[in-house]
């Protein structure tokens, strides 16, 4: 219907389903996570614009925030989680682009860091949050038809990467 691109949020009440239209762009690479009050908040990318945006729902109306860009664009990842704090934070690559990068909301001001710049390309990132409340990435890195199994987590001053397993 032209429409499959578009981000749509859903609650469920007795009555049955309440639709919501987030983004009437085209996007990709969605990703939903919860705020501490319960809200909902998605980052995405906007494939015509070659953007990475976070969308975050108040209780009355989405509030849309551009967090970066791309010179080129195929196919993105995102990955959103909410810290201990409540800080929405972003891991994403981009296939033609060989970066990983992590956003992080301080309350103020988005902070994005380089995680990794590869060769090839990085795809599948996932976030999490360790013990420690540090952030942790698991995603896959590709270069010259070789796949590896990668993890990179933070200390408090700098990422450390590991890689799980390569393959091929």
């Amino acid at each position: 219907n032209g429409n499959s691109h578009l981000i749509k949020y859903g609650t469920r009440n007795d009555q049955g389903w309440t639709i919501q239209t987030v983004n009437s762009h085209q996007t990709d690479a969605t990703s939903l996570s919860f705020s501490a009050n319960g809200h909902p908040a998605i980052s995405y990318w906007n494939e015509n614009g070659k953007k990475l945006y976070f969308a975050a729902y108040d209780g009355a109306a989405w509030d849309r925030t551009l967090i970066d860009e791309v010179s080129s664009f195929e196919y993105g990842f995102t990955s959103l989680k909410h810290d201990a704090n409540g800080n929405p934070a972003i891991a994403y690559s981009e296939i033609n682009s060989p970066f990983l990068k992590y956003a992080l909301y301080d309350g103020e001001n988005w902070n994005i860091s380089q995680i990794e710049e590869d060769t090839g390309h990085i795809y599948g990132p996932s976030l999490s949050f360790n013990t420690e409340g540090k952030p942790a990435i698991s995603y896959y890195g590709s270069e010259q038809q070789k796949s590896s199994l990668r993890y990179a987590e933070h200390d408090g001053n700098t990422w450390n990467i590991q890689t799980i397993e390569d393959g091929s």
